[in-house]
């Protein structure tokens, strides 16, 4: 684990070394809260193209990808967007955290 703010970007090109050697069934993304608050002017756009790739990736690697939503926050305004494309995602599981903190 680090201590550094990790964004998506980061996680993309680690990504593929770490799933070939854990192998996970899941792999759940509580991700994208760092590309908000850290760096607020990630678009949601990025966010969405960035993610697409994550799963695509995960998915290739044989884990069924997990979505996360953000918790209750104040971010730069596009943490709702965000939300609302993790819900509706076309067949994801994923795993509110919004609304539990709500």
């Amino acid at each position: 684990a680090t201590l550094e703010p990790f964004i998506l970007y980061d996680l993309l090109e680690k990504l593929d070394t770490d799933l070939s050697i854990i192998k996970p069934e899941y792999t759940a993304l509580f991700i994208g809260l760092n590309d908000d608050i850290v760096l607020p002017y990630s678009t949601f756009s990025e966010f969405k193209q960035n993610m697409t790739i994550l799963i695509n990736k995960i998915r290739s690697q044989g884990s069924i990808p997990i979505l996360c939503t953000y918790p209750r926050l104040n971010g730069s305004g596009i943490a709702s967007q965000m939300n609302s494309w993790v819900r509706n995602y076309t067949g994801l599981p994923y795993v509110d955290f919004h609304l539990a903190t709500s």
